[in-house]
């Protein structure tokens, strides 16, 4: 999650099953098979968002989820990749797929709101096979972040 503003809250959710019916469909499929290993709610810019980090294997990943415009935001899986990168416009689409050419690959990806404006865009890191981490910024239509 984000650095705390003054106008964010955020709390700990001990039972997956006391989310919203929605939210709990929506992020099932992410988790199913996984241990749960923490589930945060914030509030802030207006909206509730919901992230999960679990372990699957010897893996810890995440998944974010916007309750109020029943958004997924981002994460560290795969399949959250593709369904994130997948509401972009194709301009976006083409962006990330041009940061995550091989050899690199996707480590994370987080549509976020700009505390300025609150205007969303596409935080981007990418991974080598050396393991350095590449962070980028985009506007959702893969344009630099103004």
């Amino acid at each position: 999650m984000q650095t705390l503003t003054k106008t964010e809250h955020e709390r700990v959710i001990n039972d997956f099953n006391t989310l919203a019916k929605d939210t709990q469909q929506v992020l099932r499929e992410f988790i199913e098979g996984a241990q749960v290993l923490e589930i945060v709610t914030a509030e802030a810019h207006g909206v509730t968002e919901t992230s999960i980090s679990y372990l699957r294997g010897d893996k810890v990943a995440d998944v974010i989820y916007d309750e109020t415009t029943g958004k997924l935001l981002g994460g560290s899986e795969p399949a959250v990749f593709e369904k994130v990168i997948a509401v972009l416009p194709e301009s976006g689409r083409q962006a990330v797929a041009e940061k995550t050419k091989a050899p690199a690959k996707i480590r994370k990806i987080k549509i976020k709101h700009d505390e300025k404006d609150d205007r969303e865009y596409v935080h981007l890191h990418t991974i080598d096979p050396e393991g350095n981490i590449n962070s980028f910024k985009m506007e959702l239509d893969g344009s630099s972040k103004r």
